[in-house]
């Protein structure tokens, strides 16, 4: 997994391990956060963007959420994840080539 986060152009996912291991390997980083502390598991020494929503457990001191997950990501959109990533400054059309909609064509 390192040697492929190490060579990706972006890594793009929720608050895990590889997300870790995607800014350890100094890969430009969109973390999406669920309920937890933001704050506390943050990557750091990396660049790194978080689309944040406004549910009320985000950046809490809660280890879990009172509402279902679902609601507290629900409002997060494309156009705010795809933002972070031109902040990151990723070539938007590479980031959407390497999603799972889009096209399966391959750098080499």
């Amino acid at each position: 997994l390192a040697y492929i986060l190490e060579r990706a152009r972006l890594f793009l996912g929720i608050d895990t391990f590889a997300m870790h291991l995607a800014a350890a390997m100094q890969t430009p980083t969109v973390a999406i956060f669920g309920p937890s502390q933001v704050r506390a598991w943050t990557p750091w020494q990396n660049r790194v963007e978080i689309p944040l929503t406004h549910c009320q457990c985000i950046g809490s001191q809660y280890r879990a959420c009172a509402n279902p997950v679902s609601k507290c990501l629900s409002p997060l959109s494309v156009a705010s994840v795809m933002e972070c990533v031109r902040r990151l400054g990723v070539d938007s059309a590479a980031a959407r080539s390497a999603s799972p909609g889009g096209s399966s064509e391959h750098e080499t």
